[in-house]
Parts: structure tokens; C-alpha cells; sequence
């Protein structure tokens, strides 16, 4: 995504809200090395407030989750993974919000990797 920001255009501004903990936002921004801004919502207000709900655990932590780690581990990247700190059943979304504060464009995720293209963002902006 980070090689396609220009195509947003110019007066659209592209912010992240995480849930993010203040004291780990060093570590979420040398994961996530994006020219953006990042509002930290620790208490997932804005989350509620978008009716951004949780995943059961099923769904969260399913087979193709669990095989990924398997792989990374069998590649001898198990190092690099750590026990979660954060709701990793928080579902996420993106939202496209007009100048007014309307919002034209919304998608609700079902799973933690459920998201829209870049170009289906693109086209939502008007």
C-alpha cells in the first residue's frame, strides 16, 4: 500500500487509529513505516463508536493462522514472534469520512485479515 499513497490524492488525508498502547507505538511504527497519521485509541472508543466488533476465537486464531505460524516457525522465524499483548479478537475496518464528518464509505472487517483493496478505497472517494 505504502507505494500507492499518491494515488489518494492530494486533500484526502489517510489516518490509522490502533489500539495501540502508548508505551508500544515505537514498536508498532518500526513494524508499520507509514507516512500517516496515527491517533492511538487504547480504550477502543472509536472502535465502538464505528461498531467495529470482536471475532470469536475461532475465526481469530483458525487453521490458516495456526499453519502460518507452523511455516515461521519451521523457516526458524519463531524468534521473532511474541505472546500478544493486545485484543487480538478486535476486528477492524476502513472508513472513508467526508470533510463534514460523513460517512460515505464503510467496511466492517470479519477477520483479521479481511480487508478491502487499495482500489476499492480509491474508488469510494468521491
Amino acid at each position: 500500500m505504502r507505494d500507492r499513497l499518491d494515488e489518494f490524492g492530494a486533500d484526502t488525508e489517510i489516518v490509522i487509529v490502533t489500539f495501540t498502547k502508548p508505551e508500544q507505538l515505537d514498536g508498532y511504527l518500526a513494524m508499520n513505516d507509514l507516512p500517516l497519521t496515527i491517533l492511538l485509541d487504547p480504550n477502543q472508543v472509536s472502535y465502538d463508536a464505528f461498531g467495529l466488533g470482536r471475532g470469536s476465537l475461532l475465526r481469530v486464531w483458525s487453521a490458516r493462522v495456526a499453519w502460518r505460524y507452523v511455516l515461521l516457525s519451521c523457516q526458524g522465524k519463531w524468534r521473532n514472534i511474541r505472546r500478544p499483548i493486545e485484543d487480538t479478537r478486535r476486528l477492524g475496518g476502513d472508513f472513508i469520512v467526508d470533510p463534514e464528518g460523513v460517512l460515505i464509505y464503510g467496511f466492517w472487517s470479519k477477520r483479521p485479515d479481511h480487508r478491502p483493496s487499495v482500489d476499492e478505497l480509491i474508488t469510494a472517494i468521491p
